[in-house]
């Protein structure tokens, strides 16, 4: 069991810092399960040609992150250091999402690659900036486990208000731009709404780096290196990539393959998502009491083992379906919990080790991963159909070879990768009482720094403090 830990974080505190979530919840949504059929199918452009807009976009995008988090964690304003690049991030994903969803109807991949990469810009300020701002909010061991598990929620929120949609609108297709564009301005309208009341209502504490000089290239490779940013980025990438990728297929694999409708798929992920909600309030109490490494090593292996059994169910059973899918719900929440909630305690054995505030570039790292997994399930996914003969066009007669392919590629490659990214945990030691440790000491300091500088070596007056006992990965 984890040791107690004081001054536990209230939580409307912490729901009040979540609400943004709901936003940039429901445009993971738009881009990774609505926006790249609608592009194939609506404009023309086929599986390729959105695999092929994807890629370019994210291979221009992949330094994006780690510049921002850099240009993060060396800010200080009156608004404090994150806070500020969230208010900031606002404008530019709600220009950003408009021109997503309204494209010219002979819009050229010219044209799409600079929307998307704006969109995925912008969408990186804001979620880097939040996660960092939440985590220094919430320091304590677990009190990040509950910070990150209302932040799901939150998202979920967000997605459940999309996926409301089709059903509501009466609307048969998923690639309908009515449908498109309700979902796009609902997170035009939510965006500016769920930052403006988290940011005003909530205060940030800028913990000022012990060393001030900037971050080199060789410093970020050093960080990198590092076992226990390893197992975490490491494991983010697969546990992204793995349910990343069914989303990528789910409406393919929903209406074509097991023969659902649309607005009946759209219920199923109500389902999920609703599973979701439960499963992160009470993954973030499974890891209070076992660990957070132990707990997400558990969830994988359930999550991998109840994917081999969507193989074997017959089509158009809703209810059977339903079960399966608020079990892999329930389970695979607990991937962005609990691994957002490790790196912060990472990033405070780090500061404690070197003097640096990082937070703010190793974050970087996870919505770097978070969008290389989303681009490449795309990519990996839709240059596979034609290989095993599926066509995504509307309107077009698949024979039972491409749609047991189809199958299988929804199924290989999550169960692949969820399992890789649960093996990276295996031997972690960063738990409950090394990070209290960590707390303690870094307690210490900053309490030191405050009354005298120069004790601490603020200031460039000394060089960074001594090393804490490493701890491995």
């Amino acid at each position: 069991m984890n040791p107690p830990a004081p001054n536990r974080l209230s939580s409307l505190t912490i729901w009040t810092i979540s609400t943004p979530a709901a936003a940039y919840g429901a445009l993971a949504v738009l881009l990774s399960i609505y926006l790249p059929p609608y592009y194939a199918s609506h404009l023309g452009m086929g599986a390729a040609g959105v695999a092929g807009v994807f890629f370019i976009v994210r291979l221009i995008d992949i330094g994006v992150d780690p510049v921002l988090g850099v240009a993060m964690d060396h800010t200080t304003t009156r608004f404090g250091r994150y806070r500020a690049w969230l208010m900031l991030g606002a404008p530019v994903m709600m220009v950003s999402v408009w021109l997503a969803i309204m494209p010219p109807t002979n819009a050229s991949v010219a044209y799409m690659v600079a929307v998307l990469l704006l969109l995925y810009i912008g969408l990186s300020i804001i979620m880097l900036a939040h996660t960092a701002w939440a985590a220094t909010v919430a320091p304590a061991y677990d009190d990040r486990s509950r910070m990150f598990a209302v932040l799901s929620v939150a998202g979920v929120v967000g997605t459940a208000a999309l996926l409301v949609l089709p059903p509501a609108m009466h609307i048969k297709s998923s690639a309908d731009p009515r449908l498109i564009q309700a979902m796009g301005w609902f997170v035009i309208v939510s965006t500016p709404f769920g930052i403006a009341w988290a940011a005003l209502r909530i205060p940030e504490k800028v913990t000022a780096s012990l060393v001030r000089d900037r971050t080199s290239l060789r410093e970020y490779w050093d960080l990198l290196r590092r076992p226990e940013v390893l197992r975490v980025v490491g494991a983010d990438l697969c546990l992204g990539l793995g349910p990343g990728w069914m989303t990528a297929l789910y409406l393919y694999n929903s209406e074509d393959a097991k023969g659902f409708t649309s607005a009946q798929a759209s219920s199923l992920l109500l389902v999920y998502v609703a599973a979701s909600v439960v499963g992160a309030l009470l993954m973030s109490r499974i890891a209070v009491r076992f660990g957070k490494h132990q707990t997400l090593i558990a969830s994988n292996a359930g999550y991998s083992l109840g994917l081999i059994c969507i193989f074997f169910m017959p089509p158009r059973q809703f209810v059977l379906f339903a079960g399966f899918m608020a079990i892999m719900g329930f389970l695979g929440v607990g991937f962005t919990i609990l691994v957002r909630a490790m790196l912060a305690d990472v990033a405070d054995k780090i500061r404690l080790e070197t003097g640096k505030q990082q937070i703010g570039l190793l974050y970087s790292l996870i919505t770097l991963t978070a969008k290389l997994a989303s681009a490449f399930a795309i990519v990996f996914t839709f240059r596979l159909l034609p290989v095993v003969g599926f066509d995504p066009k509307l309107g077009v007669h698949n024979s039972p070879a491409a749609i047991l392919g189809l199958q299988l590629i929804f199924l290989i490659g999550p169960i692949v990768f969820v399992m890789l990214g649960g093996a990276c945990f295996i031997g972690y030691r960063l738990d409950a009482r090394a990070h209290a440790d960590i707390r303690k000491a870094l307690d210490e300091r900053d309490a030191l720094a405050e009354l005298s500088p120069e004790l601490s070596g603020v200031g460039g007056l000394s060089t960074a403090p001594p090393p804490a006992t490493p701890i491995t990965g």
